[in-house]
């Protein structure tokens, strides 16, 4: 399938469009509070499953109670703002790899009834990059809760962003709750000088009760991305057949589009292909470069929609100091995803 021939509209997309896409990704849709088992060896995950439901039945009975008040007709409610001490305003799953703070996050979101919305950092940093920060402002402030998958700060800009987002967000009466592999007091630790954002990270860390969530990564694997093989264009297209509804693609012509285009426009941009095909893979030598392709991994990985990347050795594909840099975690999970993917393939073109 020929990516130009599908019209896709504005680079520019409408606010309520924006909203819309801020909900749990297709790989998630199946995980619900009900069915997080918590490993009986790690107390601190059933403690954390009973927090998340007192969390959000607390901000259920708040909302309850906003909207028995009555007000004239054609009039809006205004929240009140979050102003009793004993009540949190956000809470914060900390824990490593693994141990199920996504399924709880996705659990949250589902068992809340009203006006709600979920999206990973990066996402949330690609809203806010769309619309500006006082729209972005404008908009979530009329959700109720407000789920962030992957909290991190890998750079000043998104130190004070985000933090002056949630807090502006928090006084308004939105409530949140966030996962992240890192303390809120520690964000932005070896990844910039963070001792001079020591107030915006301070300030974010008082929004939240700490939530840790212990337990060795579920999916008990080693992953090793050298153990996967250069997959080549000639087989990987062979391997489609007839297949029509595939994008086979340059990667010099997806790195075009990624960067013509912003990052909340991918989902819209590749939804309707059955799978991806990268011909002509090679390695980042732009951070820019390497970081949008981050985001379009990311989504395609979510939307559950397969994908190769050929001609190009995945372990190599970042360079060293990518990797070490500030936005290690970023590349990591990348590498991790494209591994998956290209592993996936590579059983379906054996299967074929």
């Amino acid at each position: 399938m020929d990516f130009d021939s599908v019209p896709f509209g504005s680079n520019s997309p409408e606010v309520s469009e924006l909203l819309d896409n801020l909900v749990p990704p297709k790989r998630f849709q199946s995980m619900e509070l009900d069915s997080y088992v918590p490993n009986p060896e790690f107390p601190s995950q059933l403690h954390a499953k009973e927090t998340i439901s007192a969390f959000v039945a607390m901000v259920r009975s708040k909302v309850d109670r906003d909207r028995r008040v009555t007000r004239p007709r054609g009039l809006f409610l205004k929240r009140d703002r979050v102003s009793d001490a004993t009540s949190a305003t956000g809470l914060y799953l900390d824990g490593g790899f693994g141990v199920g703070k996504t399924h709880l996050l996705v659990g949250a979101y589902r068992s809340f009834p009203y006006t709600k919305a979920y999206a990973s950092f990066s996402e949330l940093t690609n809203f806010v990059g769309a619309l500006g920060f006082h729209r972005a402002r404008a908009a979530l402030s009329v959700v109720d809760l407000l789920c962030i998958d992957e909290f991190e700060l890998d750079d000043p800009g998104d130190t004070v962003l985000i933090s002056n987002l949630c807090s502006t967000l928090t006084q308004e009466g939105v409530h949140l709750v966030v996962t992240s592999n890192t303390l809120p007091d520690r964000l932005g630790d070896g990844r910039f000088a963070s001792e001079d954002f020591l107030r915006e990270i301070q300030g974010l860390a008082a929004i939240f009760d700490v939530v840790k969530v212990d337990g060795p990564d579920f999916r008990h694997r080693e992953f090793n991305v050298d153990e996967l093989k250069e997959i080549s264009s000639k087989s990987a297209i062979s391997s489609l057949g007839n297949e029509s509804s595939w994008l086979v693609i340059e990667f010099a012509e997806v790195m075009r589009i990624l960067l013509e285009f912003h990052p909340v426009t991918y989902t819209k941009r590749f939804a309707m292909y059955a799978g991806v095909v990268i011909t002509k893979g090679m390695p980042f030598d732009d951070q820019a470069r390497g970081l949008r392709f981050v985001s379009f991994i990311d989504k395609v990985y979510e939307m559950e929609i397969p994908l190769v990347l050929c001609d190009q050795l995945i372990v190599n594909l970042f360079p060293e100091s990518f990797l070490a840099g500030g936005f290690r975690q970023k590349y990591g999970r990348c590498l991790s995803r494209l591994y998956s993917l290209n592993l996936d393939f590579e059983r379906k073109m054996k299967s074929d």
